[in-house]
């Protein structure tokens, strides 16, 4: 009786592409895109720099969410939507409209001694690489 090995396709056919581009219009990564077209991201990477084209169509799909998403708020503002309207105001809009808290600290911040010598040490040779001067020489 003969043993077949059975394991991932290793060329890309119509069926892969299909479902990569399916699952790319999804906006999954590379590798979550491999998982869903049952084949290795090494075989997709490969595929990418042999076919230029279809790497950016699939930069184009992966950004399909994000541009359903846009419109999709876009669309409820112009609905009139208080909430998106609010929520966006204070993303889009934070000094005027967003959520500022403003923390203020009295008194001073203890570092250990080893943190103050690294921070030390870190400022001291940044100065002298600013001045231009060698630290091997030094």
């Amino acid at each position: 009786m003969a043993k077949y090995k059975r394991g991932r396709p290793k060329k890309i056919n119509d069926d892969v592409l299909r479902k990569l581009e399916y699952a790319f219009s999804y906006g999954l990564t590379d590798k979550e895109a491999c998982v869903v077209a049952d084949i290795a991201p090494s075989t997709l990477y490969k595929y990418c720099e042999q076919n230029p084209l279809f790497s950016e169509r699939k930069e184009e799909l992966k950004n399909q969410p994000i541009i359903k998403a846009k419109m999709n708020l876009v669309d409820a503002l112009k609905a009139g939507d208080a909430k998106t309207s609010v929520w966006y105001l204070e993303r889009k809009a934070r000094g005027e409209f967003g959520n500022v808290q403003k923390i203020e600290h009295a008194g001073t911040i203890e570092l250990p001694l080893h943190e103050k010598q690294e921070i030390t040490e870190r400022y001291y040779n940044e100065l002298l690489s600013k001045q231009g001067i060698d630290l091997d020489d030094v």
